[in-house]
C-alpha cells in the first residue's frame, strides 16, 4: 500500500467518483476538439490509499498481473494512440482518391483532370505507401506485445522501445501520407464545411502527444548498442 510523502500526498493515480469533481472548461483546441479534455478539478476531496496507485507501481506492475491485456507494458500501449491518428489518414487517402476519381480538373493547369497530372499519381502512390508502411510497423508491435502478454513473458528493453520507435515512425509516415494528399485536394480542401480539414487538424494535434514523439525513438538505438540508461519512465 502506497505510503504518504512528507507533504502528505502520495504521487500516482487515483480514483475519485466523479460526483466529487468539478469540470473546468479549459480544452480550446484547433484540432481534436471533440475530446473534451477539460480540466477536472477536485477540492477537499479525500482518497482513501486503497483507490490509490502509485506510479511506480503503474509501471511494474504489469508483469505479475492476471489477464494478459494487463501484462503489456503501459509504454506499449502508445500503440492504441495511433489508432485514431490511422483511421484519419485513411478517410483522408480515400476522400482524395474519390474526388480525383471525379474527373476534379486541375486548376492553372493544362491537365483536364487530376488524374491526367504525374506528380498528382506520385503523390497518390507516396501517400498510399507511407500509410502502408506505419501499418506494417504497427502491426508488428502489436503482434510481439500480444504474443508476450498472452506467453506471460515479459518484453526486453529491446523490444520495448522498438514499440516506442514503430509508433513515433507511423505518426511521422501519416503526417507526410496526409501533407501529400492535402497538396492534391487543393486550398478547398481547407474549407470549413470539409471532412479533410478536420481529419487533418485531428492528426496534427494528436501527433503532438508527448508518447507519440518521434524524437524519442533514439532509446531504440541506445537499446541496439546495449545501452540501458532510461530516456522515458513510459517503456
Amino acid at each position: 500500500m502506497p505510503q504518504p510523502t512528507a507533504a502528505g500526498a502520495v504521487p500516482g493515480v487515483e480514483l475519485v467518483p466523479t460526483s466529487e469533481l468539478t469540470i473546468e472548461a479549459t480544452w480550446d483546441m484547433a484540432g481534436m476538439r471533440g475530446t473534451g479534455s477539460d480540466t477536472l478539478v477536485a477540492k477537499g476531496v479525500f482518497v482513501p490509499y486503497h483507490r490509490i496507485r502509485t506510479f511506480s507501481d503503474v509501471l511494474t506492475d504489469h508483469e505479475r498481473a492476471g489477464e494478459p491485456l494487463y501484462r503489456i507494458p503501459p509504454g506499449s500501449l502508445t500503440l492504441t494512440s495511433l489508432a485514431p491518428l490511422f483511421g484519419a489518414a485513411r478517410a483522408v487517402f480515400r476522400t482524395t482518391v474519390e474526388t480525383v476519381g471525379r474527373g476534379k480538373p486541375m486548376a492553372m493547369s493544362l491537365h483536364r483532370r487530376l488524374a491526367d497530372s504525374p506528380s498528382v499519381l506520385a503523390a497518390l502512390a507516396d501517400a498510399a505507401t507511407l500509410i502502408d508502411s506505419a501499418a506494417l510497423h504497427l502491426t508488428r508491435s502489436a503482434e510481439a506485445v500480444d504474443t508476450a502478454a498472452a506467453a506471460s513473458a515479459a518484453p526486453t528493453l529491446l523490444e520495448r522501445v522498438r514499440v516506442r520507435m514503430d509508433v513515433g515512425y507511423a505518426s511521422t509516415c501519416l503526417r507526410q501520407a496526409v501533407q501529400l494528399l492535402l497538396t492534391v485536394n487543393g486550398a478547398g480542401s481547407f474549407s470549413r464545411s470539409a471532412s479533410v480539414q478536420r481529419y487533418w487538424r485531428d492528426l496534427e494535434t494528436a501527433a503532438r502527444h508527448p508518447t507519440l514523439n518521434p524524437g524519442l525513438a533514439r532509446m531504440y538505438g541506445r537499446a541496439l548498442v546495449g545501452d540501458e540508461r532510461p530516456v522515458s519512465p513510459m517503456v
